[in-house]
């Protein structure tokens, strides 16, 4: 499988480490829609994601993530099965070949299926190819000592944190394309809309805002009303998932969002000189043309500068440093290149 993307960030070489010596790998999976809290995200289209880390006596001495390219039949124990593999990798390519019989190396993760397939519990079915791919890794890495150890979740929190960073950086990914789709001479705004804002996208409710706006831009600049008034209903659909004005968890709210993509629809008509249908949807919506129309104007433009920001889930603990530095390297090298595979040492 090739990934889409996968980075690291070295603290510190395994060379540097005794003659004998203490390893964790420990790793994780996340196969999952993008998080959007206070939004429903059951038509959002999953993502998937591993994370892995390399411990010694307490001190992580490498973390690294990658994203990972859907199939038919994925699930979660495949993604984080690409966890240990992403972590075993790492290994194979940074040991030594005089150090291989004088560790002892632990692997560490929250996904039961995958220690019982590692430790016989569990053998053959759809893990089968993934199981053999970890065991070619370990015979030749050739640890005298390899145990595993299945973990809680609280204790495996910086791979959930990269895999959920990885996931944000595929969101953001998803807005870059759609910009670069903009600016295309020959383009229809309907499959835009179809590709980015339809069933099975990836961009969150809470973070579509900017992209309304970008899309709705790029239509006037066409003259495109039939691109416009599809938008104007692909909006109305999205209105639904958000809270009544009468909520404090988020604004825009679910009228002034209506009366947006009844505005946009009015405009995609006039544009097309439809007349009747125009005279039909403003008697039809009348009334929230007339209280939310201003208010939704003034709430696009002061929110607009924040939706399109990434803000990612991380642990406020020893390793936030690590994370944040992780976010920051393997964010550049996505903008560069989405599916190269890189490590990035500090």
């Amino acid at each position: 499988m090739s990934p889409l993307l996968s980075a690291g960030m070295k603290i510190e070489s395994l060379s540097q480490i005794g003659s004998v010596f203490l390893l964790v790998v420990r790793f994780d999976g996340s196969l999952r829609p993008p998080r959007d809290y206070g939004f429903p995200t059951e038509k959002l289209c999953r993502l998937a994601s591993a994370g892995a880390a390399i411990i010694r006596d307490d001190s992580v001495i490498a973390v690294g993530g990658k994203a990972i390219s859907l199939y038919p039949g994925i699930t979660s124990a495949d993604v984080e099965f690409e966890g240990l593999l992403l972590g075993l990798d790492y290994l194979s390519t940074e040991y030594k070949e005089n150090e291989r019989n004088d560790g002892i190396l632990t692997v560490e993760g929250d996904c039961k299926a995958v220690i019982d397939q590692m430790t016989g519990v569990a053998k053959g079915g759809k893990l089968e190819k993934k199981y053999e791919s970890a065991n070619s890794y370990l015979n030749r890495l050739g640890f005298a000592d390899i145990n595993f150890c299945h973990i809680p979740r609280r204790r495996n929190t910086l791979c959930d944190s990269v895999c959920e960073e990885v996931i944000n950086l595929l969101v953001e990914q998803s807005f870059q394309r759609l910009r670069a789709d903009l600016k295309e001479n020959e383009i229809l705004i309907d499959d835009l809309i179809e590709a980015y804002m339809g069933d099975c996208s990836v961009i969150p409710h809470s973070r579509r805002l900017v992209a309304y706006m970008e899309i709705l831009e790029r239509a006037r600049q066409l003259t495109d009303g039939v691109g416009i008034q599809s938008l104007g209903r692909q909006l109305q659909l999205d209105s639904k998932a958000w809270p009544d004005c009468n909520s404090d968890y988020a604004k825009p709210c679910k009228q002034s969002l209506l009366s947006l993509s009844v505005r946009f629809q009015i405009e995609g008509l006039e544009l097309q000189g439809d007349k009747r249908n125009v005279l039909k949807l403003r008697r039809k919506n009348h009334f929230i043309l007339d209280h939310y129309c201003v208010a939704a104007e003034k709430e696009l433009l002061a929110k607009k500068s924040l939706l399109g920001e990434t803000t990612g889930n991380f642990e406020t603990s020893r390793h936030s440093h690590l994370l944040k530095k992780w976010k920051q390297d393997a964010g550049e090298e996505l903008t560069r290149n989405a599916e190269h595979k890189f490590w990035i040492h500090p």
